[in-house]
């Protein structure tokens, strides 16, 4: 399965207490800005500069190291269901615990599937 890259990211911990990846790119004239987010995360592997991570799913996320974010118009759907977008270092103590397979770091972070 191609991953989907993601132009900028984050994670955020949804109603039902999963967190999840929301992956967003800000379009262009003909495409407008367009937001995506996956099933939860199930696992992490790092490459040099990015983070394949993949949900519950199977689908795979590409996520830059270096594009930790997202994008207005993304922001606006994670204010709008009342969520919010975890810190960069909060973010990476999950992909890291996800990595390592330290299931008792992530206890903290994951929900239910």
């Amino acid at each position: 399965m191609n991953p989907t890259i993601a132009e900028k990211w984050c994670l955020f911990r949804a109603s039902d207490d999963v967190v999840k990846v929301m992956a967003s790119w800000s379009g262009s004239y003909l495409y407008g800005a367009s937001w995506r987010t996956n099933s939860g995360i199930e696992s992490a592997e790092e490459t040099e500069d990015a983070w394949l991570i993949t949900g519950y799913s199977g689908s795979v996320y590409e996520c830059k190291k270096n594009a930790y974010g997202i994008h207005w118009y993304a922001a606006g759907i994670l204010k709008s269901n009342d969520r919010e977008r975890m810190t960069e270092d909060d973010a990476l103590a999950v992909i890291r615990s996800l990595r390592d397979n330290d299931l008792l770091d992530m206890e903290q972070f994951k929900g239910d599937k």
